[in-house]
């Protein structure tokens, strides 16, 4: 009787292990996810929504408001998710226009050059 006592605490701490090794990667893959800060799917969304508005409603990128991309609670413009998209801090506004004349052709002209 004594072993089969010992064998039953056994495999009950291995279960307790697993399960206790299980919830740490559960609770690691979500705080990943919750403190990640810029969703690729949130920046496209972003881009698509901004360059119809500036397809529909002219103005500049950089006044075109497409939402909260970064989570820090402020607006962001249209030139920040095309900034973010290309993955170059320094575009400027005339690429992101030419950016949103390949994406919507048909209800963008592209920009002219000089």
């Amino acid at each position: 009787m004594g072993f089969k006592k010992g064998v039953e605490l056994t495999i009950n701490t291995v279960i307790i292990i697993a399960l206790g090794v299980l919830v740490l990667v559960l609770t690691a893959v979500w705080l990943v996810n919750i403190f990640k800060p810029i969703n690729e799917a949130s920046v496209d969304s972003a881009l698509m929504e901004g360059c119809k508005q500036y397809g529909l409603n002219g103005g500049e990128p950089e006044s075109i408001m497409v939402g909260d991309i970064d989570r820090n609670g402020q607006p962001d413009s249209l030139l920040y998710a095309c900034k973010l998209s290309e993955k170059k801090m320094d575009l400027e506004t005339p690429r992101c226009k030419e950016i949103c004349s390949k994406r919507f052709p048909g209800l963008i002209k592209a920009p002219e050059t000089p």
